[in-house]
């Protein structure tokens, strides 16, 4: 929208109290954003945006839970840090060895399709979540085993294709009480991407690396988030 902003300064030395303060003066901009915008202060009025122009958004909840609105679209996914929305991966059902790409399978509570209507676009996508590795046999009173094998791999996905910088790894704990929890992790990840007419299957994905023996088992998944915002106007 256009603007003729009010001049909230003289040119004066800034100061920190009185009437040429820095608390007074943002004290007369915060008022006049509140309520003191004139119509002097919106000269072009054929620039300006119409009611008709404006709509309100559309939220929708379970099982796709979003918001679309006119020119964007914001995907979100929340599953809170407790037993019961825990998303749990077994070494059982393992990716096989890191020389592959196989093996990845969604984090439960963490996929998102985004629909774009438009030629061109942007997507941001944001990611959290806390995990970590039970059950494994790695020896605790030892200091090489800590943070040193890798049990799983995260990373976020598109249509399928991992995306790059995304990888996030976890490591086994051990069977001390005392360092038990010194390989939990809260990882994030973002990305950016352009985006044309089309669908997006977004998703965060695990793997499970195969040791070949019990030095691990179990990949939690607990408290976690995502977010994918679309915009194309």
């Amino acid at each position: 929208m256009p603007l003729a902003l009010s001049t909230f300064t003289t040119g004066d030395t800034i100061t920190v109290d009185g009437s040429t303060g820095i608390k007074t003066r943002l004290t007369t901009i915060e008022q006049w954003l509140n309520y003191g915008i004139v119509t002097a202060d919106l000269p072009n009025a054929s620039r300006h945006i119409k009611p008709f122009q404006i709509y309100k958004p559309n939220f929708y909840g379970a099982p796709a839970p979003r918001c679309e609105a006119i020119s964007s679209d914001t995907h979100y996914r929340w599953n809170p840090d407790s037993d019961v929305d825990r998303s749990i991966h077994h070494m059982d059902i393992h990716a096989g060895h890191l020389s592959n790409d196989h093996g990845w399978v969604v984090v439960k509570g963490m996929g998102a399709r985004v629909k774009v209507p438009y030629a061109t676009g942007t997507a941001d996508v944001m990611c959290n979540f806390y995990t970590y590795e039970t059950g494994g046999e790695l020896d605790g009173t030892q200091a090489a085993n800590l943070e040193t094998a890798r049990c799983a791999e995260f990373a976020l996905f598109v249509n399928g294709a991992r995306r790059v910088g995304t990888l996030r790894p976890i490591f086994s704990g051990t069977d001390h009480a005392n360092v038990a929890m010194y390989s939990r992790k809260n990882h994030s990840a973002v990305f950016s991407m352009a985006l044309t007419r089309g669908i997006y299957d977004i998703s965060l994905r695990v793997r499970v690396i195969y040791n070949g023996g019990g030095d691990w088992k179990h990949i939690w998944v607990r408290g976690r988030s995502l977010v994918a915002e679309a915009h194309w106007l």
